[in-house]
């Protein structure tokens, strides 16, 4: 896909949503729903956006169409109608109208993206008066042309969004995003919504829109067979940031990051002649909060190929802590963390040697956990423990066209 020209750029994109609290509404947290994510997509290709449900997929393409105003570089690279291509910069209080028409998004869920007080008509000829492009005769061709061009009949024209299958709802939403002949769809887990055989009919459209036109199609979901069936490429999201990206087929038969072979374990099989469902990869813990990121690898409170460099901090010794401890001991003690520091503080001895002897067998253990200490300290009632720094781990070039944001690989 390299060879491909290049059809929109991202670069240091972060979506940030500020939480307000007390009396008078400051914000005291942001949340980092996306955060500071690089990638390009080519002309004529399908890049995938896989993840977990909440890791920033659906934000990050609202971000792409600028449906939400977020930090970073977005630049589209347009072919206009004499060859040029033509950069342009889109935001979300100006940009181009022409840029406007040429992406185009497809929605979730087609019974909240569509008004159920239109008729289908006029849903599909919407943007199509909004940039006065046709009107009159002309405009109803186009329409019965788009239905038509989706699967759909002229006896669809006059129904109402509750008249019609989930099947036909999607297509309708199709039609509309292909009314203005854009260059780039986001199709937003365009299926997720939809029974099994009307996902079947709904991909294969969207196969047959590309073959047919060249479109480019930026797909998110949490489902790795939709995403196999119609990825060029496939980058991996975790808690806001892509931490694997690389062409379907390098990425589905040798995954690098221990979050994707996760994700990949996860899949059953489909041969009938296999007994057994291959062994799956059982991920330790939840999925840490975008309020307050795990340091260095984000991954590394729940992969199970941790070392000590993948970013070890005082909230992770305090889980292992807390979790050793009766609830009479966890009201005698107080464990502060800082970073890579974690201050454990208790007036009871007792507790105090329990939370020291925790430490120093972890230690013993050669947990990695404990082999990332720097330090030891005790002085009266506390236990100092300090880690060393972290730095945010960033995608590194693993193979020709395949890159990990992965310790393990730098």
């Amino acid at each position: 896909m390299s060879s491909l020209a290049t059809i929109v750029e991202l670069k240091n994109v972060r979506k940030y949503f500020p939480v307000v609290g007390g009396i008078f509404g400051r914000k005291i947290a942001d949340i980092r729903a996306v955060d500071d994510v690089t990638f390009s997509v080519q002309k004529g290709e399908t890049l995938g956006i896989v993840g977990e449900s909440g890791c920033g997929k659906s934000t990050l393409g609202r971000c792409l169409l600028r449906m939400l105003k977020c930090d970073g570089q977005i630049v589209y690279h347009l072919t206009l109608k004499n060859g040029t291509t033509k950069e342009l910069e889109l935001s979300i209080d100006k940009g181009s109208k022409e840029l406007r028409r040429r992406i185009q998004i497809v929605h979730q869920d087609p019974y909240d993206s569509l008004d159920p007080r239109m008729l289908v008509k006029d849903l599909v000829s919407e943007p199509l008066l909004a940039h006065r492009v046709m009107k009159g005769k002309e405009l109803r061709e186009r329409v019965a042309e788009l239905l038509k061009q989706v699967g759909l009949s002229e006896t669809h024209l006059y129904r109402y969004p509750h008249e019609l299958s989930g099947g036909q709802l999607q297509r309708v939403c199709v039609a509309r995003a292909l009314a203005l002949r854009p260059d780039f769809l986001v199709l937003d887990e365009p299926t997720s919504a939809l029974d099994v055989s009307v996902q079947a009919q709904i991909l294969k459209l969207f196969d047959d829109l590309q073959e047919k036109s060249g479109m480019t199609y930026l797909l998110i979901s949490h489902n790795m067979a939709v995403i196999d069936f119609l990825s060029d490429r496939i980058a991996v999201m975790y808690l806001g940031r892509i931490v694997e990206i690389a062409p379907r087929e390098v990425l589905l038969k040798a995954p690098l990051h221990p979050y994707t072979q996760a994700l990949l374990s996860a899949i059953p099989s489909t041969n009938p002649e296999q007994r057994a469902l291959p062994t799956a990869i059982l991920l330790e813990g939840d999925v840490p909060s975008p309020l307050d990121p795990p340091m260095g690898c984000r991954f590394h409170p729940r992969c199970p190929k941790a070392f000590e460099k993948c970013g070890w901090e005082g909230r992770d010794l305090c889980s292992y802590i807390t979790l050793r401890l009766v609830p009479e001991e966890l009201e005698k003690v107080s464990m502060t963390p800082s970073g890579c520091h974690v201050l454990i503080s208790t007036p009871d001895a007792q507790i105090k040697a329990k939370c020291g002897k925790l430490i120093q067998e972890g230690r013993q253990s050669g947990s990695t956990l404990f082999k990332a200490i720097l330090r030891v300290e005790e002085q009266g009632n506390d236990i100092r423990v300090e880690y060393p720094d972290a730095k945010t781990v960033e995608l590194i070039p693993a193979d020709a066209d395949h890159q990990v944001a992965c310790l393990l690989y730098s």
